[in-house]
């Protein structure tokens, strides 16, 4: 992303990793965006792969000493709403 930033400002870069650019590209990557993260790759014109195979999440899960919480993220404007607890199932 910071070489693809550079770039659009007239910055040139080298970007260097130990696999091959199409591995790279290829690679399939878990985590969680921001949406700041998202909209920026959007706004930048790296976000196609993102919005064709990536997945929005709407809450999230934790669990300490046995216990299992959900709780779910709120749209703009909406008030946060938590989940009841349950015991953690294996």
């Amino acid at each position: 992303m910071l070489s693809h930033l550079l770039h659009q400002r007239g910055v040139e870069s080298v970007v260097i990793d130990l696999r091959a650019r199409e591995d790279i590209e290829e690679t399939i990557k878990a985590g969680v965006l921001e949406q700041g993260t998202v909209d920026l790759m959007t706004q930048t014109g790296v976000g196609d792969r993102l919005h064709r195979d990536g997945f929005v999440h709407h809450g999230f899960n934790l669990a300490f000493s046995g216990e299992h919480s959900s709780a779910s993220i709120p749209s703009p404007g909406s008030a946060f709403s938590p989940r009841r607890r349950h015991p953690r199932t294996s």
